[in-house]
């Protein structure tokens, strides 16, 4: 009888020991759920910013010029990570790093630590297989030009973020990475990282740029016989379409390749097109027989006495580079004669000189769609001295950049119009639609 009461006793006790233990273990997994969720996944869960997948870059048919390699990148945790100086050593020779700044670089207590960026998949593959703990891989993508140093100058290039430094990646940066996505790191059980989700991650809009990229070659090509003809420190050269505007070519010395800007000289990515003044000289004169013309000032077969080749303006003797006599209109242009021009410049006087050099653009930027343009320099005939009535008609006391003077160019060439100079033809937004016309 007592061992019966007893054996009831146990069963009692051993009941309401299971019944508690259902009870906490309904309380915290369906009541606290949430909560415990919530605070797991803030323990647990690290956003990194890893860049959008940038938009590519292509020639007027489509062609690519800058595009996206697969590539990952190695990163420490520090949590996780385990000394081992033969692996260490190991991985320093597959990454190309001297062994002692990769020690460097390892040292301190950061937790999370790029060791190499963007590397090719199969260097990582082989680090991998080194089976090093704390060690580990995050995709991101590499800018590649496809072209390498071929039309650098417009399409710039990127730094190791994948931001646009230089011409189109910089002008036209927004466009190509559209916005930004983030990939989630998450920590296990036991603390390892490991690469989960890669939420918004959103392919960037691509640019389609006006260049021939047969023209462009010629053009380099050309540029690069140019130089070492005339033993040249620089030069730039520019093929555009009068009428629309576009920029089908244009080319710097000296150079640089995009895929290794580093290895250059600042000096050698500046784009001179736009951002290097220079008096335009003989150049110029064209904006002094326009403005004689429009005011009606001269006639086409008007004789002009070229004086022997030398004219004083102020107290300064200016002199052509071969004597002439008397000239029709035409032929002082056609032979580039200073004395002609100066005379021609005089009927029309300082202010509307200076009105034709501003109709023409000068001392103001074009309005490329490239960066660093500059605005070049033109003075206020109120600034002008004695002299410079003479002077600026041949393209002297003012500065100008080659695409402007290219610009005033295309404005005669095309029957009297100013022209937008452009080198995006569209930009193309996925899948496929255009979300940029042609300027007109």
């Amino acid at each position: 009888m007592l061992n019966g009461r007893r054996n009831i006793l146990v069963y009692v006790m051993i009941f309401i020991g299971f019944s508690a233990i259902v009870v906490r273990l309904f309380d915290l997994m369906v009541i606290k759920h949430e909560r415990f969720a919530r605070k797991s996944v803030t323990q647990s869960t690290t956003e990194l910013s890893i860049e959008v997948r940038r938009g590519m870059i292509l020639n007027r048919l489509g062609r690519r010029l800058a595009v996206n390699l697969e590539h990952s990148s190695v990163y420490l945790d520090r949590l996780n990570y385990t000394p081992d100086e033969k692996k260490l050593y190991q991985m320093a020779q597959i990454i190309n790093v001297d062994y002692d700044n990769l020690m460097r670089a390892i040292k301190g207590d950061k937790g999370f630590v790029w060791i190499k960026r963007k590397l090719p998949l199969e260097d990582t593959a082989k680090i991998e297989q080194l089976k090093f703990n704390g060690i580990g891989f995050l995709p991101e993508p590499k800018r590649s030009y496809t072209m390498g140093p071929l039309a650098s100058h417009i399409i710039g290039y990127v730094d190791i973020d994948n931001r646009g430094l230089e011409g189109i990646e910089a002008q036209y940066n927004n466009d190509l990475t559209k916005s930004g996505g983030k990939y989630s790191v998450e920590r296990d059980a036991r603390g390892n990282i490991f690469y989960t989700s890669n939420e918004n991650e959103i392919t960037g809009n691509s640019i389609i740029l006006t260049i021939d990229q047969g023209l462009q070659y010629i053009v380099e090509t050309e540029l690069d016989t140019a130089i070492d003809k005339w033993k040249a420190s620089a030069a730039t050269a520019i093929m555009l379409d009068p009428h629309t505007g576009e920029v089908l070519a244009l080319a710097n010395r000296p150079t640089f390749d995009p895929n290794s800007p580093a290895r250059h000289n600042p000096s050698d990515r500046r784009n001179r097109a736009i951002t290097d003044v220079y008096e335009p000289g003989s150049t110029f004169k064209i904006v002094t027989a326009t403005g004689v013309l429009e005011e009606k000032l001269v006639r086409p077969d008007e004789l002009i006495d070229c004086q022997g080749g030398s004219i004083e303006v102020g107290r300064k003797k200016i002199k052509d580079a071969h004597p002439h006599g008397i000239l029709t209109f035409m032929e002082v242009i056609q032979k580039s004669s200073n004395v002609g021009t100066i005379k021609l410049a005089q009927r029309l006087g300082k202010q509307r000189l200076y009105n034709y050099i501003k109709k023409f653009g000068f001392g103001e930027k074009t309005g490329m769609d490239l960066p660093g343009e500059i605005p070049g320099w033109a003075r206020k005939p109120e600034k002008w001295s004695g002299t410079s009535i003479g002077a600026v008609p041949i393209g002297q006391e003012i500065a100008t950049t080659p695409l402007q003077v290219l610009i005033a160019y295309s404005i005669i060439a095309n029957g009297g119009y100013a022209v937008y100079p452009h080198i995006v033809k569209e930009v193309i937004t996925p899948p496929g639609w255009s979300c940029l016309p042609p300027p007109s």
